[in-house]
């Protein structure tokens, strides 16, 4: 996997075959888009306690069955019922699963937006976070303009 500044320090195969993927985040909501569709959420969790741990059993305003639920913003540290690596990685999983296959089996490169503005809710561990969130993901690369690998 990589993490790279720009689209022009990827190799030349995931350049030119790779599907792309942007993602545009904030504390409050996600945007996903493809080349076939986009993909929003309000940037939240909803939880189910079962014992010492959590559950997501639903992200933005979905609507989830169990009246116990609770919300939890996803780019917040929850040190004692989900950390913001599993929720980060859960709710991309479930917000990228949304938009339509590429058609190929060749894994997506995602280039991401807005990092910057998660510093706060994530104490400067944002890039590590969303890095290893999207790894879980399945992306075959990772776009931060700015940041250095």
């Amino acid at each position: 996997m990589f993490v790279v500044r720009d689209e022009s320090e990827l190799n030349c195969w995931l350049r030119r075959f790779a599907p792309r993927v942007s993602l545009r985040l904030s504390p409050d909501f996600v945007e996903a888009f493809s080349s076939q569709d986009t993909a929003r959420s309000a940037a939240v969790v909803s939880l189910i306690r079962k014992g010492e741990r959590a559950v997501v059993a639903g992200i933005g305003d979905e609507p989830v069955a169990d009246a116990a639920a609770d919300r939890v913003p996803v780019f917040q540290i929850h040190r004692d019922v989900l950390t913001a690596e599993d929720a980060a990685t859960q709710f991309l999983s479930v917000l990228l699963k949304r938009l339509p296959a590429s058609g190929t089996l060749i894994r997506p490169v995602v280039v991401v937006e807005g990092l910057p503005s998660l510093e706060g809710a994530l104490g400067g561990q944002q890039v590590a976070i969303v890095t290893r969130a999207l790894t879980a993901c399945g992306a075959a690369a990772v776009v931060i303009p700015g940041v250095a690998a």
